[in-house]
């Protein structure tokens, strides 16, 4: 994932998952693990960009997520957006 500041700053960051998990479930934990380290730096305000459609639609409310796991990455990306 790739974090920019309004300034341009650039941080990287790869994470290793230690467990297995759906594609979509990577996507949940890439946004999770990037709000965190907006959090940290300080941010203010987020703009969120990604290349799934899916996770984008559950975030959005476009999409329902199904199942209790899908279910439970999207409570957790909504209240770091209200905390973010």
């Amino acid at each position: 994932m790739v974090l920019q500041s309004p300034k341009g700053d650039i941080i990287e960051c790869v994470v290793l998952l230690q467990f297995p998990t759906t594609n979509n479930e990577d996507e949940y934990e890439a946004i999770l693990t990037g709000l965190d380290l907006a959090k940290v730096a300080g941010a203010l305000s987020v703009i969120l960009y990604s290349d799934s459609q899916v996770v984008i639609g559950h975030i959005n409310g476009d999409y329902e997520a199904k199942g209790v796991r899908m279910k439970k990455y999207l409570h957790l990306i909504r209240r770091q957006m209200i905390q973010t």
